[in-house]
């Protein structure tokens, strides 16, 4: 029994062209002696999980060193996060004081959790953006937002 096949960045050449999997190879390498952490909030479901876990492998195949990182949280975190994402899209939010902490103690929970030493930091989703605050940053630390901003809760 064989290993099991990952795709490379070099079976995307006959539908993206020799030129830009060259020009993908030559922007890798010069990443190469960068560490990159992405992290979201969910290894499944949703279209964060499906990006991560397929660019993390093509990433690391070309030399890009990235890893992936998931928080943990217990139901009453999410369900405070789900809150805190709905008023992002425009939802009502009463965020009591109580709910305010199980957010912020299950942060420092994944502060702990994950080492985070990398040269580029990238937080996919809102959950885990306040663990900015625990660690000396090495260099940038991104947020990509995947969620509809037009309309927030103000």
């Amino acid at each position: 029994m064989g290993l099991p096949y990952i795709a490379r960045l070099e079976h995307y050449e006959p539908y993206i062209g020799t030129e830009a999997v060259e020009r993908i190879l030559l922007k890798a390498e010069k990443m190469s002696d960068r560490r990159i952490v992405h992290i979201n909030s969910t290894y499944y479901g949703g279209g964060v999980a499906e990006l991560l876990g397929s660019m993390t492998l093509l990433a690391n195949l070309a030399g890009v060193q990235m890893g992936w990182r998931v928080i943990q949280g217990s139901p009453d975190f999410f369900s405070v996060t789900k809150k805190m994402h709905n008023a992002l899209q425009g939802g009502e939010i009463n965020l009591s004081w109580k709910k305010f902490r199980i957010y912020e103690h299950v942060v420092f929970e994944n502060v702990l959790r994950n080492h985070l030493d990398h040269d580029i930091v990238v937080i996919h989703d809102p959950q885990p953006l306040p663990m900015i605050r625990h660690y000396h940053k090495k260099g940038p630390w991104i947020w990509v937002c995947h969620v509809d901003l037009s309309n927030p809760n103000r």
